[in-house]
């Protein structure tokens, strides 16, 4: 049996490694290389965490163990145990049983077990407390609301994929308060598409904190020794078609097909930004239907966006306040720099958008018309590694809120755009569509216009099949 007092006696880091080798050893989990660099993530303190997994990859068991880890006991001032509330959320109460049963007999092994409630009927949660103070309890997300209502300390949300995006909006919630974590568990086969978005936002820098990892079939050498190349392995990859393969076994979202701007990546493009010595530049498109302003800077041959004010149904009066309230709005030079679609120059009511800007807050907006096609492929160009830097000329923010498209399909933010504007879907017969679906994509025309405006366009000279810069756009 296990004293888990014993085990708070250890301060800080020494005191949580001392839990895990205890907990583990119970579980009997011992990770693999794949799974340690996942874990060592864990340890470091994160608080948000989406293991995707491909099949018997281990994500069920790999989760459990990284949440057992973060079940330490917690005792107060007087050595008396402070008491711990923990959730495994499933669809419903039976897909949450596998994990609490992983949970449970660890436990028990240890004699941590004070009780347990664990009806057979499926429409009831099963519950177990410690002898430290902490309950665990398994939820389900069928009815959303009835999570609302607590605050927990940590949450195993499992199969996350076949559950809405709402559900860990308000999972997060709950684990606010407590300042708790959740480990999002799941694949990606007939899983919602929030899910495979949530895996490649986290995969890069982001405001939410959130980091993720892709758990490939072949990462479980105790099935398939030879990992990637393991015979077994190598004969699924020649039975299945490539994307799905990838998203069967190798728990990477399909390609998305059809973006007008493909090269855009969140590992590539999204890192933490900080202002660099010099002005600051607002590039505007100022449609009502989406109003995006962006916050760019100039640093040598780059282009950092480093902030960005995104209304839908708005006019200038409602977005200037909100663009003065960014820390970057007094590094702006008001008088050189800033852009705005040739539509900003139009008049409507008497004053254009561009009138509006100058007598509201003094800045002087440029604007030029340029050709769609020529945004698309300066923004492309910039984004790729096809220059003579070999590497993306464009960085954004990892501090830029990047939430889930509206129910609509509209992005809720910039950065959702890059996964949202397409092009027209063509049938067999049909030569491919020259314009694409104007949706989605004011953020994206607002930065293509400062690149422009800035760098100068480019052109893809067919018969040197190059990309190259055209002069005098400055």
């Amino acid at each position: 049996m296990v004293d888990a007092r014993q085990l708070v006696e250890f301060d800080g880091e020494a005191g949580m490694n001392r839990w895990v080798q205890v907990v583990w050893a119970l579980l009997g989990y011992v990770p693999n290389d794949a799974q340690g660099e996942i874990a060592r993530v864990w340890e470091s303190g994160s608080r948000f965490l989406l293991i995707c997994g491909g099949e018997r990859a281990g994500k069920s068991f790999t989760s459990v163990a990284l949440a057992l880890a973060r079940m330490s006991p917690v005792v107060d001032e007087y050595g008396e145990p402070v008491e711990r509330l923990y959730w495994i959320v499933g669809p419903d109460y039976a897909q949450a049983r596998a994990e609490f049963e992983y949970v449970y007999r660890a436990l028990m092994k240890g004699g941590l077990v004070a009780s347990e409630s664990m009806p057979e009927t499926k429409t009831q949660p099963w519950v177990l407390t410690t002898t430290y103070g902490a309950r665990i309890e398994t939820r389900t997300s069928s009815d959303v609301s009835k999570l609302a209502s607590f605050s927990v300390h940590g949450v195993l949300m499992v199969e996350a994929a076949q559950q809405t995006y709402e559900t860990w909006l308000k999972l997060r919630g709950r684990v606010s308060e407590t300042r708790g974590w959740v480990i999002l568990s799941g694949t990606l086969e007939a899983g919602l598409p929030w899910y495979a978005s949530l895996l490649r936002k986290w995969k890069g820098d982001n405001a939410e904190g959130g980091m993720s990892f892709s758990l490939p079939t072949w990462s479980n050498t105790a099935i398939y020794p030879g990992g990637r190349y393991d015979p077994e392995i190598v004969a699924l990859e020649r039975t299945y078609p490539p994307d799905l393969f990838m998203e069967r076994f190798g728990a990477e979202p399909r390609a998305q097909h059809g973006l007008v701007i493909p090269e855009f990546s969140y590992t590539t493009h999204v890192k933490r930004l900080e202002l660099q010595p010099g002005p600051v530049s607002l590039a505007i498109d100022p449609a009502t239907h989406t109003y995006a302003v962006l916050f760019v800077q100039r640093v040598g041959v780059y282009a950092h966006v480093l902030d960005a004010v995104y209304m839908h149904n708005a006019v200038a009066q409602d977005v200037i306040p909100r663009v003065q309230d960014s820390p970057y709005w007094k590094y702006v030079d008001r008088r050189n720099g800033n852009v705005i679609d040739i539509a900003g120059t139009q008049r409507h009511a008497n004053r254009s958008q561009v009138e509006i800007w100058m007598d509201a807050v003094g800045v002087s907006l440029n604007s030029k018309f340029i050709p769609l096609q020529t945004t698309i492929d300066t923004v492309r160009f910039r984004l790729s590694k096809t220059n003579t830097a070999g590497e993306p000329l464009v960085y954004f923010n990892a501090s830029l809120p990047n939430p889930e498209p509206l129910p609509d399909g509209r992005a809720a933010h910039f950065l959702n755009e890059f996964e949202l504007w397409r092009w027209p879907d063509r049938k067999p017969n049909q030569s491919v569509p020259k314009v694409p679906i104007d949706r989605a994509n004011d953020g994206i025309k607002a930065l293509g216009y400062w690149l422009v405006h800035t760098f100068g366009p480019v052109e893809e000279r067919k018969n040197r099949r190059k990309v190259t810069m055209l002069r005098g756009w400055a």
